[in-house]
């Protein structure tokens, strides 16, 4: 009688684990194939994302890893550069170190060059900027991330200068430093709504004064306004070099001579 009993209660054991491993079994497929569900969710979100959200969410990653600014890189607006212009300038600033840097326009852009001259323990940034309330914002920006000390906005009111026989709105240049050997130039302001080609007299102001292995960067270069531009520059100056990097806007990076082979 009790062989009989340890029978059953063997092969009741039995059946019980042979249903516990079917049931366990059956979870086990069932997340695999939620697993694989999301997997194929992810690559079709991807493959059917704008090509400018994949650009700009690599950018940020690229900029974060850079580990330039505490907290990651500041949020900006409408009117702010892109992640993958940020990461063009920054990219260039740390591999070249470049001792003097002129930028048209202020704004997140500033913070991010500050950032690369305090991790490169070298060079100064100039910033123009026409509006004072938009300098004010990027002064406090600065000083909000400790990199006051790295950058100076300038306030340079918009006024009519001449060039050539023309009249061009642009920053006065009572307020641009006169400082030669420029290393770099990054040019995203004026804005264009301000006026026709209004970026344009940048070239004529500011590549006189690069240093031999100077170099330029201009946002929005995809722009009816910017492609007009650099098809003026090129013909105003001669052995200019123009490379037009991948970027939902367009950024045209012009130099002089041959570029460095180490990066741009």
């Amino acid at each position: 009688m009790k062989t009989e009993i340890m029978f059953v209660l063997q092969l009741m054991l039995s059946v019980f684990m042979l249903l516990l491993l079917s049931y366990a079994f059956h979870k086990i497929r069932k997340a695999h194939l939620k697993t694989f569900a999301i997997e194929s969710e992810i690559q079709s979100l991807s493959a059917n994302m704008p090509i400018a959200i994949v650009r700009n969410t690599q950018a940020i990653c690229n900029l974060n890893s850079m580990n330039l600014v505490r907290h990651g890189i500041p949020l900006g607006d409408s009117w702010s550069a892109l992640p993958e212009f940020l990461f063009y300038i920054c990219q260039h600033s740390l591999l070249r170190k470049p001792n003097v840097t002129f930028e048209c326009g202020s704004g997140i852009s500033t913070v991010m060059l500050a950032s690369c001259v305090k991790a490169n323990k070298n060079g100064h940034i100039y910033s123009f900027e026409h509006d004072p309330n938009f300098a004010k914002k990027t002064r406090n920006m600065l000083s909000e991330y400790g990199l006051r000390s790295f950058a100076t906005v300038i306030d340079a009111p918009l006024t009519q200068i001449s060039l050539k026989y023309n009249s061009w709105l642009w920053y006065s240049l009572d307020h641009i430093p006169d400082i030669d050997n420029i290393d770099m130039i990054v040019i995203d302001g004026p804005p264009m709504p301000l006026g026709p080609l209004i970026r344009y007299p940048a070239g004529p102001v500011l590549f006189p004064r690069l240093s031999p292995h100077g170099q330029v960067f201009l946002d929005d270069a995809k722009r009816d306004d910017e492609t007009t531009i650099l098809k003026l520059w090129k013909d105003e100056f001669a052995g200019m070099n123009m490379d037009i990097l991948p970027a939902t806007k367009g950024c045209a990076n012009l130099y002089f001579g041959e570029k460095a082979k180490s990066g741009q």
